[in-house]
């Protein structure tokens, strides 16, 4: 009964005023005079073509603006910097405020960190809309039962407004953390025309054909990395033995924390059966705390470094958007299960790969 929620709010419309003649976007603004002290406020946004923008305005006599244009719209990061002279000292930590912005005339009233409003543009209306309905939809709801919920609530949210510009930026989302294309696909089939041949749509395409490749059974992409000595390693080298692929960097605490259970089974299990290699996703700039972490952690196998990060053509062979990811891939060059870690990795491997112990 719940999920009827979404259907009672009318229809939304298909594009926002960021599919118009409008070019750019201007947020201008006031504060109220007896609410929350701003000194300044600065504005945070990842466009598709200029990369992280950040821009500052300063607040005079309660009043704020900025102007900008982007290449498609996004959600921005507001940071509210109180007046440090009308304000308590415990309390000059900034405000973070995070909301969508398109190109066009939008107007903020700002009163209290939990006290503002935005009017004049379709998409964020759009995004209140959504997060009010995901609210209702998961009131009460924690853990596995909250994020089922909150999946659910997106999937029919995009199946109810297939011409919502929202809905491709929720797929987006959901998409960027799959391991499988799975309902995805469908879900994108769905969708209008104009938001699949969008730019943001082709994004969403290009991900869902890259997990098609990446998936249970497909053949594990090959690689060309060298290792610390200057050594070359290619993946397809190991064919006819058990590989366990794992993508991690140095700056990643889920990572360093993972590296510990990697570490014990490493020594628990038969490594003339399967293979650990580690490609950390460190860049140029990080690559001395990867040496580091090598070291601290005391990590086995065969260990690389591909400082192109997540822009790296391994990473993105492999579908990988996050850290850390793993990938068991068979004698035959299979891939046979993914993202194994924690209980899991001990459990999936430890029974087959085990050392043989001494009678």
């Amino acid at each position: 009964m719940k999920r009827k929620l979404i259907f009672l709010v009318g229809m939304i419309v298909s594009l926002s005023c960021s599919a118009t003649v409008q070019k750019g976007f201007t947020i201008s603004g006031h504060t109220d005079p007896n609410g929350y002290p701003v000194a300044k406020m600065i504005m945070e946004y990842t466009d598709a073509v200029r990369g992280s923008v950040r821009d500052t305005s300063a607040v005079e006599e309660g009043r704020f603006c900025f102007q900008g244009n982007l290449s498609t719209p996004g959600r921005v990061l507001l940071y509210i910097i109180p007046d440090s002279n009308k304000i308590e000292p415990k309390r000059k930590f900034p405000v973070m405020i995070s909301f969508m912005i398109e190109n066009c005339v939008m107007q903020m009233y700002f009163k209290q960190p939990n006290d503002y409003s935005i009017t004049g543009s379709a998409l964020f209306e759009q995004d209140r809309i959504f997060r009010d309905g995901l609210l209702i939809q998961t009131k009460g709801l924690q853990g596995k039962a909250y994020s089922e919920a909150a999946k659910q609530y997106r999937l029919d949210f995009i199946r109810a407004h297939p011409n919502a510009y929202f809905s491709l930026l929720i797929l987006e989302d959901m998409v960027k953390v799959s391991r499988a294309a799975g309902e995805y696909r469908n879900l994108y089939d769905s969708l209008d025309h104009i938001l699949k041949t969008h730019p943001k749509g082709m994004l969403i395409l290009q991900r869902l054909d890259a997990l098609d490749k990446i998936k249970i059974g497909s053949k594990a992409p090959n690689f060309i990395l060298t290792d610390r000595s200057g050594k070359e390693v290619h993946i397809s080298s190991f064919n006819g033995k058990y590989v366990f692929l794992h993508f991690w960097a140095s700056w990643c605490t889920p990572c360093r924390n993972e590296n510990v259970n990697l570490k014990k089974n490493y020594e628990q299990l038969d490594t003339t059966r399967i293979l650990f290699i580690g490609i950390s996703l460190d860049q140029n700039d990080t690559r001395i705390n990867w040496e580091q972490a090598l070291v601290k952690d005391r990590l086995g196998g065969i260990q690389l470094i591909d400082t192109q990060g997540f822009d790296s053509q391994v990473a993105k062979s492999y579908g990988v958007k996050g850290v850390p990811s793993s990938f068991l891939i068979n004698p035959q060059g299979l891939i046979v299960a993914i993202d194994l870690r924690g209980e899991a990795l001990s459990t999936g491997l430890s029974s087959f790969f085990r050392k043989q112990m001494p009678e």
